[in-house]
């Protein structure tokens, strides 16, 4: 969890030029968060489930993770429903760097 929490940090290197320094692509660091946070919760879903099996009664297995699955892909759903609204009532825009087409120029200005 501590390795999730922090990993997408990484981001920050890339930000701030620290991987030209080194010699890295870009590439390496962001497919290595998103590989990374997406085990992380892999793993804790499931922990998770198995919590869920050993609270549920015996015989309706099956049921039950099929309501609590369903119930998760839901509120997954929603929330990036919820997160594309907010960031369109924010007017969030990101554009390719005209100068750069791997890089992506994303305009704060109006928060």
């Amino acid at each position: 969890t501590l390795l999730a929490a922090l990993l997408p940090f990484l981001t920050l290197i890339i930000v701030f030029g620290w991987n030209n320094a080194m010699h890295i692509p870009a590439t390496y660091f962001m497919v290595s968060d998103k590989v990374v946070v997406a085990v992380a919760v892999d793993m804790l879903v499931m922990s998770l489930n198995v919590l869920y099996a050993r609270i549920c009664p015996p015989g309706i297995e099956g049921v039950f993770m099929t309501v609590l699955t369903s119930a998760a892909n839901i509120g997954a759903v929603i929330g990036g429903q919820i997160s594309s609204k907010i960031i369109e009532a924010l007017n969030i825009t990101c554009d390719e760097d005209p100068n750069d087409a791997d890089k992506v120029v994303c305009d704060f200005s109006n928060l």
